[in-house]
């Protein structure tokens, strides 16, 4: 591992047919140096997103991994795939649902714009 930290840029989340899930990818500060550290952790299904929300953020920082800022943005919250899910169509609303929950939990989403001062 590199840099002796891991970081994550953002949370995805998407519905299937058992529920909501969550995930978060990290890496740590090679990049793409040899031996450089790459994963991911992810929920089970709720029916609940904000539980996946809240889950997957406390054990992403329950094992030490950072959300970063990337450019001067906050780590962002979307929709896996931007809604372009397979076999299983995401709601209706879905774009709406992951704002919301973007702004509940003080992480960017759709429609943002970096700044410099966040």
């Amino acid at each position: 591992m590199h840099g002796n930290k891991l970081y994550a840029v953002c949370i995805e989340v998407w519905k299937g047919h058992d529920g909501w899930r969550a995930r978060a990818q990290f890496d740590d500060f090679g990049h793409c140096d040899r031996g450089s550290i790459h994963g991911h952790i992810s929920t089970k299904y709720t029916d609940d997103l904000s539980y996946v929300v809240d889950t997957i953020k406390a054990d992403v920082g329950g094992l030490g991994i950072e959300f970063a800022r990337v450019m001067g943005t906050l780590p962002g919250l979307y929709y896996l795939n931007d809604g372009e899910h397979g076999c299983d169509p995401p709601p209706e609303n879905w774009r709406e649902l992951v704002k919301a929950e973007a702004a509940r939990i003080g992480f960017r989403s759709y429609d943002w714009e970096i700044d410099e001062n966040d």
